[in-house]
C-alpha cells in the first residue's frame, strides 16, 4: 500500500497509479490522482477533488467547503450542504422529474447534460452526459430547506381532482405552487424563483445578535415579497429586526 500525504497548509498533491490513500490534512488542498480503489481524505479546509481516485475510489471531504470534480464510479462519503459537485466548471444542482410525462426514473437537469437517481442503498447517483457515474452516500433534500451538496432532486406528478371530491389530498393549492416553482428553479439553476431579502437585525447591547429557534409557534413574516408569510426565527432580548411594508 502506497500513501501520500502533506503537512498542515494548502497544497497540491497528486498520486500516481499506485498510490492508495491521499490525504490532504490540514488547509485548502488541491487533490489529484490515486489509483483505483484508493481512499481520498481532504481534511480541514475548503478542498477541491480533481480527478480524484479511479473507479471504487472512496472521497472523503472532512470539514469546510469542498468542490468534487465528477470522477468515473467514485464515491463521496461524507458530502455536506456546504459542499458542491461540479462536471469541469459547472456547478451541479439538482433536476426534476416530471411522472406524468416519463416513464424513466430519473431526473433531468435544465439542459439535459446530467441526470439523477437514487439507488436502493440510498446514495444519489450522478450520470454525466460524458458517461462518468458518482455516487454521493447518505443524499437527504428537505422541500424548503437544504441539500447534500447543493443537489435538489424533485419527483413532481400533477393530479387532477373535483372540488368536492372526498378523496382530494388536503393540501393547500398557493403554498404547493409556491413551493413547486421555487424548488425546480433551484433545481435548474441554483437560484430560487422567489430570492427573498434578509431582514435587517440589529444588535443593541453590543454582544452579538440572539435568534430565537425557528419553531411551531415562530411568527410568521413574508421575507421573499410573494404574498405569503412563512413561519421565521426572531430577534431575542437587546436585539431588534427592521422592516419595511410594502
Amino acid at each position: 500500500m502506497r500513501r501520500s500525504s502533506a503537512p498542515a497548509g494548502a497544497d497540491s498533491i497528486e498520486g500516481d497509479a499506485g498510490v492508495t490513500t491521499i490525504d490532504g490534512g490540514s488547509g485548502n488542498d488541491t487533490l489529484l490522482g490515486g489509483g483505483g480503489g484508493a481512499e481520498i481524505y481532504g481534511g480541514a479546509g475548503d478542498d477541491v477533488f480533481y480527478r480524484a481516485g479511479g473507479a471504487g475510489s472512496v472521497l472523503y471531504g472532512g470539514t469546510g467547503a469542498n468542490t468534487f470534480i465528477a470522477s468515473d464510479e467514485t464515491l463521496i462519503a461524507d458530502a455536506d450542504t456546504d459542499d458542491a459537485v461540479q462536471v469541469g466548471t459547472y456547478v451541479l444542482t439538482g433536476g426534476t422529474r416530471w411522472a406524468n410525462f416519463s416513464d424513466i426514473p430519473y431526473a433531468y437537469d435544465g439542459a439535459s447534460a446530467v441526470r439523477y437517481a437514487l439507488n436502493t442503498v440510498g446514495e444519489l447517483v450522478i450520470e454525466t452526459f460524458a458517461k462518468l457515474t458518482t455516487f454521493v452516500a447518505n443524499y437527504t433534500f428537505d422541500i424548503g430547506g437544504a441539500a447534500t451538496a447543493g443537489i435538489r432532486t424533485l419527483e413532481v406528478q400533477i393530479d387532477a381532482y373535483r372540488l368536492l371530491d372526498p378523496n382530494r389530498p388536503n393540501v393547500p393549492i398557493f403554498g404547493w405552487v409556491h413551493d413547486l416553482l421555487n424548488e425546480t428553479h433551484k433545481a435548474a439553476t441554483g437560484e430560487p424563483y422567489y430570492p427573498g431579502e434578509d431582514p435587517l437585525a440589529l444588535d443593541l447591547d453590543g454582544d452579538g445578535l440572539e435568534l430565537t429557534s425557528n419553531t411551531t409557534v415562530s411568527p410568521f413574516f413574508d421575507l421573499d415579497g410573494d404574498g405569503f408569510a412563512e413561519r421565521t426565527a426572531r430577534c431575542g432580548n437587546d436585539n431588534a429586526a427592521h422592516g419595511r411594508a410594502a
